[in-house]
């Protein structure tokens, strides 16, 4: 969460808490004997009623003379003296103070008002800010209507950024935004009330099909290639090594003859797959992030297509492949010439040779 937007959280709580329990307290000088918060609540809201009076007579000079100079010097004469008792009262209170604001964002809280400020001036009450649907944010909203006050999905935290709304409370709509976290697995069948099928722990499985040959999974951020039946580079029964025989680093012909081709190094990137150029081998989390225990074969829908035999325009969303067994960029941590393989019919991991031909599927980072 950005730093402007904890403010106006920290704002709206203490301009809430201080709204309740002015109506409720006596004023400071029949006050000694309360709790030394209600104190602080009670010194603030006679220094906002001095406050606020000083900038009705701040007003009322510019109002009569027309001098702007003069005016604005007033304003900030104001804001001076508040800031000053405000110190004066946040020290006497050493931390007992509700909120934890300090005097400046007090302050501007007051002046973020858009209306009611002077009119407050002669009662010396706190003043009532616009209401939520004027489209105006005041510090005790988060947003107003489709002013969301610069806030987006990525700044208040969601690593997958999405589309921020605000509903009709004035707060935010958080429904479409996304961030990166473990899915879950598809299993539905509970075994026990601690088991997976029971507790079904993790995000709900989001896979949407692009219409351009690849699926992007909202969860993991990953966009994974499309397999088709078609004999051509997307080929679910293609097979390639992941090392150059004898070798154990990734040189085989999955990056010379797969990744090379999606990525068309040849070519300098003018077609690459999709119009990306950074296709890569998943690790074998990535792999596993697609298995799909609620479905037979237990491989997301979108991944697995009734109508794949003989499919070939992985543009379609009829026309979508897998194959038995997928190559991962993991080397097995004790066998350097083996890697690390997925079945995802039988949801096996396994070793394999580095430079034995296994089917591989891309992916790159959205």
């Amino acid at each position: 969460m950005t730093q402007a937007a904890t403010a106006k959280r920290r704002a709206s709580r203490f301009a809430i808490l201080l709204g309740a329990t002015l109506l409720a307290i006596s004023p400071p000088s029949l006050v000694e004997a309360i709790d030394d918060a209600t104190q602080c609540v009670a010194s603030i809201e006679e220094v906002t009623g001095k406050y606020l009076k000083c900038l009705q007579n701040a007003e009322k000079t510019l109002t009569e003379r027309g001098d702007t100079a003069r005016f604005a010097a007033a304003q900030q004469a104001c804001r001076d003296s508040f800031d000053r008792v405000m110190a004066r009262i946040a020290a006497r209170a050493d931390g007992a103070c509700p909120g934890g604001l300090s005097p400046e964002e007090y302050r501007e809280f007051l002046d973020g008002c858009s209306t009611g400020v002077t009119e407050a001036a002669e009662d010396g009450e706190a003043p009532q800010c616009g209401s939520c649907g004027d489209g105006v944010v005041d510090l005790e909203e988060q947003c107003d209507g489709a002013n969301l006050a610069g806030s987006s999905c990525t700044s208040l935290g969601y690593t997958l950024g999405g589309e921020l709304a605000c509903d009709t409370y004035c707060s935010f709509d958080l429904s479409a935004c996304r961030a990166q976290q473990a899915p879950v697995t598809g299993e539905i069948v509970p075994y026990g009330a601690a088991s997976d099928g029971a507790v079904q722990a993790g995000a709900p499985l989001s896979l949407v099909d692009n219409g351009d040959g690849t699926i992007t999974d909202f969860n993991t951020g990953l966009m994974w290639e499309k397999k088709d039946d078609s004999g051509g580079t997307h080929d679910r029964n293609n097979q390639y090594s992941w090392s150059s025989l004898g070798g154990t680093s990734l040189d085989g012909t999955v990056v010379t003859d797969f990744l090379d081709v999606l990525n068309d190094v040849s070519g300098g990137g003018a077609a690459c797959f999709a119009g990306h150029c950074d296709w890569r081998l998943p690790n074998i989390k990535e792999l596993v992030s697609v298995v799909d225990l609620g479905t037979a074969p237990p491989i997301h829908p979108t991944f697995s297509r009734p109508t794949c035999t003989g499919c070939s325009d992985i543009t379609q969303t009829s026309c979508s492949c897998h194959g038995n067994w997928a190559l991962s960029s993991t080397t097995s941590t004790d066998d350097s010439r083996s890697v690390l393989a997925l079945d995802p019919e039988f949801v096996s991991i396994r070793r394999v040779p580095k430079g034995i031909a296994f089917p591989a599927r891309a992916v790159r980072d959205q």
